[in-house]
C-alpha cells in the first residue's frame, strides 16, 4: 500500500502536506512506474475526510494537471489546494482553469511561482 492509498483510507485525516517530496517528478520515471503522480492522485480519490493538500515544491509539470483535476473532482472534500513553486506552466494553468469550473468546493488555491506567465 503506497502513502495516498493510505491516505484515502485515513478516517480522520484533514490535511496533508507533501512539500519539497518530488512527487511530480514523474517526468524522469518510465510509465506504468508505480511512482508516477498518477498512481498518487488516484490513491487521494478514496479520501472523504482530506479538506487540505499540501503540494508545494514538487516539481508537479503541466502534464500531470489533468489528473489533478480529476482527483479533485472525486474528492469533494477538498477545500484548500496548495501548488505552489511546481512547474505548471501556461499548459497547466488551462487545465486550472477548467479545474475551477469543475471543482466549485474549492476556496484556497495558491499557485505562486507555477511560471503561469501571461494570464490575462
Amino acid at each position: 500500500e503506497n502513502l495516498a492509498e493510505g491516505a484515502g483510507r485515513a478516517a480522520a485525516l484533514t490535511h496533508l502536506d507533501l512539500a519539497g517530496n518530488r512527487v511530480g517528478d514523474w517526468h524522469r520515471t518510465p510509465a506504468g512506474d508505480p511512482r508516477t503522480v498518477e498512481p498518487f492522485l488516484k490513491g487521494l480519490t478514496r479520501s472523504t475526510t482530506l479538506s487540505s493538500l499540501g503540494l508545494r515544491r514538487n516539481k508537479i509539470e503541466p502534464e500531470a494537471m489533468p489528473s489533478l483535476a480529476e482527483m479533485l473532482r472525486k474528492c469533494p472534500s477538498i477545500t484548500q489546494l496548495d501548488l505552489a513553486h511546481n512547474h505548471i506552466g501556461p499548459d497547466g494553468a488551462a487545465v486550472v482553469g477548467q479545474m475551477l469550473a469543475d471543482c466549485t468546493q474549492l476556496q484556497h488555491l495558491d499557485l505562486e511561482g507555477g511560471g503561469l506567465g501571461q494570464i490575462m
